[in-house]
């Protein structure tokens, strides 16, 4: 049985259980009326301001992507306790199936088909793992990335991307994708990653430098695409990075929104995360929608002539494209907003082992 507290804007909405076996979260970016979507992101330090800021970002991606849903984002942060990873997400999927709608699953955050097909054996408000023939969210979010980078390249160093040599942090699964396609364009790569099975099979796949994850940000690159985990910048470490351009998947990369006037400042164009990642957002939705992979390529597509347009507005107007691109979304990405978060603890069918 669960039971529901205060669920008025700006407050807690939390469920309870009786017997609670999942430590979770759901933020929404609730100043958005519309249908909320995000992923769901497995770490034990996860917190209601990780799904806060997780909710904020995707909002933005949505909003400059044109997509119809408000950001959300679930965090579980006792998923270790778990002895399989299925059960966590079939506990997300009912989890997911009390909000009746007001939540939607989609892969982001780490969040995998395999996690989707879970989840969807306990909810309909889930989007469609990638089956045969189609091209996964991490596909998507690279191309989308990739062509930014073609973009920015131009735009600040007047080079292709086989001119370039590209620092990668993260070889995840987007980050791996990303390194087939610059591969493909004859770029040189710089990689780091924390999983070193993932490191020394994209190191000779792509034939990559491999280097430690401490030190990727100070390699003597052109870009540098952070496509792990959030906060990728800091006070601390900005002013170690060599590259003149900073474009890459990871959400949140700036660890404070005023990094970006710093970053400008050294003369390194800084590419907002939530306008050059929105490929996996725009493959989801669109999914979920019913548009054809033919639809869903050509909307990824526009993400380039969209960060063109951003680049050349912020030279006339002597302004970041961060600050540009933020008074284009409502509600502000950096204001404070109306929110709820709220705890999903969900009795599960299958307890972990002891």
């Amino acid at each position: 049985m669960l039971m529901q507290s205060a669920d008025q804007p700006g407050t807690e909405k939390s469920l309870d259980v009786l017997e609670p076996s999942l430590t979770g979260i759901v933020a929404f970016h609730a100043a958005n009326p519309r249908p909320a979507m995000g992923g769901c992101f497995l770490h034990k330090d996860a917190s209601a301001e990780t799904a806060r800021n997780l909710a904020r970002s995707t909002s933005a991606t949505y909003a400059f992507a044109g997509l119809p849903f408000s950001g959300a984002a679930a965090v579980v942060s006792n998923a270790d306790d778990w002895s399989e990873r299925s059960d966590v997400f079939r506990a997300v999927g009912r989890a997911t199936a009390e909000l009746h709608g007001a939540f939607i699953l989609s892969e982001n955050f780490g969040t995998k088909d395999d996690d989707l097909a879970q989840a969807a054996r306990e909810t309909m408000h889930v989007t469609a793992p990638s089956t045969q023939g189609q091209h996964s969210p991490a596909y998507y979010t690279a191309l989308g990335i990739m062509r930014a980078m073609e973009v920015a390249a131009r735009h600040r160093l007047g080079k292709s991307l086989s001119q370039t040599t590209i620092a990668v942090q993260g070889v995840g699964a987007v980050g791996f994708a990303l390194c087939a396609l610059l591969n493909q364009s004859g770029a040189r790569l710089i990689i780091s990653e924390r999983d070193s099975v993932k490191a020394a099979k994209a190191a000779v796949r792509f034939n990559a430098e491999l280097v430690n994850c401490r030190r990727i940000h100070q390699m003597r690159a052109d870009i540098f695409a952070p496509c792990g985990q959030g906060d990728a910048i800091t006070t601390q470490n900005m002013h170690e990075i060599r590259a003149r351009i900073i474009c890459g998947a990871a959400e949140n990369q700036l660890a404070a929104p005023e990094l970006a006037e710093d970053l400008a400042e050294r003369n390194i164009l800084y590419c907002p995360d939530y306008v050059v990642n929105a490929g996996g957002a725009i493959r989801s939705a669109g999914h979920y929608l019913g548009w054809s992979e033919m639809d869903i390529e050509r909307r990824v597509l526009r993400i380039a002539p969209a960060l063109q347009a951003l680049l050349d507005q912020a030279v006339s107007m002597k302004e970041t494209p961060s600050s540009l691109a933020a008074a284009m979304i409502h509600p502000p990405v950096h204001a404070e907003y109306p929110q709820q978060h709220t705890k999903l603890p969900v009795q599960s069918e299958k307890k972990a082992a002891a």
